[in-house]
């Protein structure tokens, strides 16, 4: 199992700040996408509103009223009875230009297992959660080229964490359409160049130990 690199601090906290621009975009799915376990009883998530944005399948572009604007490419799973939120896929960026998927679940899940994604036939991608607080927890994937493609051929992709009493919790998104919303997110928020001083220099991204927020 491959596991995605994490992402700088300064990546991080940008790419919250944009996710929380995608609470307005919401893709109501039926109660057989919402796996039957605890953690698909999202009694602590936020009721997710309206949706509003340019549909690409499943997949919702949205953006804010700032100039420039800030765009998400959302897909929600909302449970059908409450309308509560149950997990959150959103691309957007970082400040320093990064693409990142920000999968948000429900904040009772199992912190050392961390969340596994599998883009239709492709390896599945492990990573840690980064954020947690009262209403959700975040893990981040770095959406590099392999990531994007896997993503791109993928009708379906799977999410898998676990919940407390080790019991996994798996949810097939439908992912299909990715390529096209992708572009069309890449079209309005375009990869910023790189600074003069950086642009012939790689550096590894920091290490990010993961932190609960406590209110």
């Amino acid at each position: 199992m491959k596991t995605n690199t994490r992402l700088a601090l300064s990546i991080l906290a940008g790419a919250v700040v944009i996710a929380a621009i995608a609470v307005i975009a919401v893709t109501q799915f039926g109660h057989n996408n919402v796996a039957s376990t605890p953690a698909a009883k999202p009694t602590q998530m936020t009721h997710a509103p309206v949706l509003r944005g340019q549909a690409y399948g499943a997949w919702i572009l949205t953006c804010n009223n700032k100039q420039p604007p800030q765009c998400a490419l959302v897909m929600r799973a909302l449970q059908q009875k409450t309308g509560r939120l149950v997990l959150s896929l959103a691309v957007t960026r970082g400040p320093k230009g990064n693409a990142v998927l920000v999968i948000s679940t429900p904040p009772d899940v199992l912190i050392p297992a961390g969340v596994v994604i599998k883009p239709g036939n492709a390896d599945p991608i492990k990573t840690g959660f980064q954020f947690c607080d009262h209403q959700r927890c975040e893990a981040i994937f770095l959406l590099d080229d392999n990531l994007q493609k896997a993503l791109a051929a993928a009708d379906q992709t799977g999410v898998r964490f676990t919940v407390p009493g080790n019991r996994p919790v798996g949810l097939k998104m439908p992912t299909k359409d990715f390529q096209a919303g992708y572009a069309a997110w890449n079209a309005k928020m375009p990869a910023p160049p790189p600074p003069p001083e950086a642009a012939n220099q790689t550096q590894a991204p920091a290490h990010i130990p993961y932190k609960r927020r406590h209110h």
